[in-house]
Order: structure tokens, then C-alpha cells, then sequence
């Protein structure tokens, strides 16, 4: 009687582990299907939520929560880079940079391979003007000789005005004075009243000083103070306004400095 009561009770264990392994599969199928289906139909979270393997419950896909809605979801920005900010860029491109040029004793910029053309320019560079037998060209403004000058070679009240001298220092520096020196031949070799104009790029010119009567002291030199300082590698000299035809003055420069 023991004996056969003891099978009886192995072969209700055997049914119940049976019943066991068969009630797990069952719930293992039943959790990765409701994982994956938890997030198409679960309100809980995104669709993609749902999806993540193992992450939802055999619970959570029974009441169709479909796990954790935040589990799945992921900062889409977090990975791009910063926007670019292309107005800082193009300033930054175009900012111009002023130069600490090299300066001689009395402060003035060493002025090597300074060049200069004038507008109009009556007499041709190496031409000389017959009166005086002096080179008229451009480069006598630099030379560092008080006597040779550039010129027009001819009476102010016989051209016609604006005229223009234009200088290209080669780099873009500070620019705070300028003196001329029309010449040692006759330093009132000077227009009634000119402008000077700067640039950074030889095409767009802006005013710095306007109106400058050139007044020059016995020494003949004329100052041009710039304040406050203004950056540019181009110079333009404009003479607006020149002498009556009574006092037969050209317009000449022997020497042509700039200060910072």
C-alpha cells in the first residue's frame, strides 16, 4: 500500500513538474511577445520602448503597459554638434589687423617699398619737368631727399579738381599724423584745401580727416593729426580746392611721413 502510494504521489510530482515547465514557457513566450508587442499597442510608452528585448515585464505585457516608456526613448540632439555661430566667423574673416610697423628716430614708419600713384599724373615717371630739371615721379615722395618731389609739373589753376595722390604702405598700421614737405624748390607747393581718405582694401576709401587747410610753418612743414588714430594701409590725399592761377603754385610733395 506504501509502495503504491509512493508512485502516486512521484507521478503527481512528474504531472506537476510537467505542468511546471510547461506554465514557464508558456510565461517566457508570454514576456518576449508582450515586450515586443508592448510598445505598438502598450499606451505606456513610444513605440520604440517596447522593442528593447528584455526590458519589458511578463507584467507589463499582460496590462499592456509596456514597460518603462523612458527606457526606450534617447535625446536625439544629444550627439550634434553646436550650432555655428557664421556671423562671428565672417567678422572674425574680415577683421583687419593693424601692424606694428617699424619706425625711424623721430617716430615716423620706415617707408621701404612704400609706392604712390597720382591721378592725374601730367608728367610720366623719369620724365623730367624742363624748367627745373627735376624727376617728377611718385617714389620722390619716400626718398628721404628734401630735395626731389613728385609734382604735377604744372599751375594748379590749370587743373581741374579733385586731384589725388595715392599711397599704399604695403600693410594695414595705425595711422595718426601725417606731414608733407612740399620740396625745398618751393615749399608753397600746396593745394588751398584737401581731404584724406584711408583703406583697408585700395577699393573702399573712407574720410578720416575733411576740410584740411595746409598751413605750414617757416619750416614748411605741413601737420595732418588723425584723432582718434584710424587703421588703413592706403592713404589717399585729396586735393579738393586749389590755388588762384596769381600765385602759380603746383602741388608737390617732397616728403610724405606717417606716424602712428
Amino acid at each position: 500500500m506504501k509502495s503504491k502510494l509512493s508512485a502516486v504521489r512521484t507521478g503527481s510530482w512528474t504531472m506537476l513538474a510537467l505542468a511546471g515547465l510547461a506554465c514557464l514557457a508558456s510565461a517566457c513566450s508570454s514576456s518576449g511577445s508582450s515586450s515586443g508587442s508592448g510598445g505598438a499597442t502598450g499606451s505606456g510608452g513610444a513605440p520604440a520602448a517596447g522593442g528593447s528585448g528584455m526590458g519589458g515585464s511578463a507584467a507589463g505585457g499582460t496590462n499592456g503597459g509596456g514597460g518603462s516608456g523612458a527606457g526606450g526613448s534617447s535625446d536625439a540632439s544629444a550627439g550634434n554638434d553646436a550650432p555655428v555661430d557664421h556671423g562671428a566667423v565672417d567678422a572674425a574673416k574680415d577683421a583687419v589687423v593693424a601692424h606694428d610697423g617699424s619706425t625711424n628716430d623721430a617716430g615716423a614708419y620706415v617707408r621701404a617699398g612704400w609706392t604712390a600713384v597720382a591721378m592725374p599724373d601730367h608728367v610720366a615717371p623719369a620724365q623730367t619737368n624742363p624748367r627745373s630739371t627735376e624727376s617728377l615721379d611718385s617714389s620722390n615722395a619716400f626718398d628721404g631727399m628734401t630735395g626731389t618731389r613728385w609734382a604735377t609739373g604744372v599751375f594748379q589753376s590749370t587743373l581741374t579738381f579733385p586731384l589725388f595722390f595715392t599711397v599704399d604702405m604695403k600693410q594695414a598700421m595705425n595711422i595718426g599724423r601725417i606731414t608733407l614737405y612740399a620740396g625745398t624748390q618751393d615749399t608753397g607747393d600746396y593745394p588751398v584745401q584737401m581731404d584724406v581718405l584711408v583703406s583697408t582694401d585700395g577699393v573702399n576709401f573712407t574720410t578720416a580727416v575733411a576740410a584740411h587747410r595746409p598751413q605750414p610753418p617757416a619750416s614748411g612743414i605741413d601737420t595732418i593729426n588723425i584723432n582718434p588714430p584710424v587703421v588703413g594701409q592706403w592713404i589717399q590725399l585729396k586735393a579738393t580746392t586749389g590755388q588762384p592761377a596769381t600765385n602759380q603754385r603746383w602741388w608737390a610733395i617732397g616728403e610724405m611721413n606717417v606716424y602712428p
